[in-house]
């Protein structure tokens, strides 16, 4: 290797860390968050009102949660032997917790931004090899400070929680060794990665005082604004009295006044009026919450659960597909996120643990979403138009299982005209002769084409046109006239 300088470094030189992360750390604490109340333990409680809170914002959370449920985990080999992914398979199954619980917590990284997962384990009672007891969540409400060294690198988690017997609290500090840190991006090495809210936070933070005014400003135009007039010489207290009275106006079933005759004069009355709002307000409030609510769902591409609701336009099928499809597309890099975290931080150590040697068998997710049985139709009918497909067990055997159909029993015949491509059909049918006994069609058109070029083309015989000809035309041509001439 040589610098730019045209140098040759010494080992010394390039494996010594000079430089640092660039983190903005005080006492533990990541400050990278500008706003103060997403910082820290404020923006954990800010997050959590928010998936909890907001309608719009917990259907999203619901759909990008229930579509990475839905995905499947499988072993994958790779180059190792065969035993070893099978075993690896019976530790994600011999845990105290499902697997999909697991993935549950993990997915606590979306609204977070980031999940510490501390990783027990047990010694095996089948095999007495070292497996997994529990991956277990610990909580983002109770991060204390992080543990970090001079260049920025990850020693650990310090906790502060509550008890399990709710009798004080306890502190701890969870090593990196022994745990695994999901996060949704890691820039400048940040251990609380970024939060997919943090995007929509400014609309859901305008929208829902908006929501609040609305809310406000319907009860008052439907209860109209109270006006109390009090009487010459009121004091202090018939003031307080007053003021109490319009903080508490509310039109329900228990509403009502009482008040004093002071005098017989009208200015020595108490006067309870209520003004209604006349006419309609310059803006439209609900529209502006569709607005935030749009940027809300754009924050997490999923514009498409907006189409068709009310203030939208009903959009076509085609972009409700491209919408998808991008949302997807999202989806998958978190899948692909949580599979290498999973693989290098736990299935790694795993194996060395127990002593087996490279390379090891991996842990990967399945497809995500529905593939479109239509669209592979198309693509599979083409190919097989042209003979570049070929059907056998295994092809059938998935389409079977995209299409949810029962499994292909064991010992049936497939029918030849389904294995055959159809270009193979078509070329065997015109090689084969037919039921008459006569020649197949490849064979007999080369002849019938010597046979036709052979033969001599009849001319027609040539004809004048004479004097008869033309008298007969003539005549015809007078006798339509005629009739024309009597209509």
């Amino acid at each position: 290797m040589v610098t730019q300088n045209g140098s040759k470094p010494s080992i010394s030189a390039t494996s010594r860390e000079v430089g640092v992360s660039g983190l903005r750390v005080s006492g533990g604490r990541v400050m990278e968050e500008f706003l103060a109340e997403l910082r820290g333990p404020a923006g954990v409680k800010a997050y959590d009102m928010m998936r909890k809170n907001d309608p719009m914002i917990g259907a999203i959370l619901r759909a990008t949660k229930d579509t990475l449920r839905s995905v499947g985990w499988e072993i994958e080999p790779d180059k190792g032997e065969l035993k070893d992914a099978e075993w690896l398979l019976s530790c994600m199954n011999d845990m105290s917790h499902t697997w999909m619980s697991f993935i549950d917590e993990v997915l606590t990284m979306i609204p977070f931004g980031w999940a510490y997962m501390e990783v027990v384990y047990k010694r095996r009672d089948e095999d007495a090899r070292i497996g997994w007891q529990k991956v277990a969540l610990r909580g983002q409400d109770s991060l204390m400070r992080w543990e970090l060294d001079e260049t920025g690198g990850i020693h650990g988690m310090w906790q502060q929680a509550m008890t399990p017997t709710g009798m004080g609290f306890t502190q701890a500090l969870i090593p990196i060794e022994k745990s695994v840190l999901f996060r949704t991006e890691r820039e400048k090495n940040n251990p609380e990665g970024y939060s997919f809210l943090r995007n929509a936070y400014t609309a859901y933070y305008k929208k829902t005082n908006l929501e609040e005014i609305e809310a406000i400003g319907a009860e008052r135009e439907a209860t109209g604004h109270l006006v109390i007039t009090p009487p010459v010489g009121a004091d202090d207290t018939d003031k307080a009295e007053a003021q109490n009275i319009l903080e508490r106006y509310k039109v329900d079933d228990q509403m009502g006044f009482y008040l004093p005759r002071v005098g017989k004069e009208e200015w020595e009355r108490w006067q309870v009026d209520v003004i209604k709002t006349a006419g309609q307000r310059g803006y439209d409030l609900d529209r502006i919450i569709q607005r935030y609510q749009g940027e809300i769902a754009m924050a997490f591409l999923a514009q498409f659960l907006r189409l068709g609701q009310s203030g939208q336009k009903v959009g076509s099928y085609a972009l409700s597909r491209d919408q998808r499809d991008l949302f997807h597309l999202s989806i998958k890099s978190i899948m692909d996120n949580i599979e290498e975290t999973i693989n290098r931080y736990m299935v790694t150590p795993l194996m060395k643990l127990n002593g087996v040697s490279e390379p090891f068998p991996r842990i990967i997710h399945g497809r995500i979403g529905q593939r479109d049985i239509q669209t592979l139709a198309l693509y599979l009918q083409g190919l097989s138009t042209v003979g570049a497909l070929a059907v056998d067990d295994n092809l059938r055997q998935f389409l079977r299982e995209e299409a949810e159909l029962p499994r292909e029993p064991a010992g049936v015949d497939v029918p030849e005209a389904i294995v055959t491509p159809p270009a193979k059909r078509q070329e065997e049918t015109q090689r084969s002769p037919d039921r008459t006994g006569e020649k197949p069609r490849s064979e007999t058109q080369p002849q019938d084409q010597e046979n036709r070029r052979g033969q001599k083309m009849v001319e027609p015989e040539p004809f004048e046109l004479t004097d008869e000809i033309f008298a007969a035309a003539r005549k015809r041509r007078d006798k339509l006239y005629e009739g024309s001439t009597k209509l």
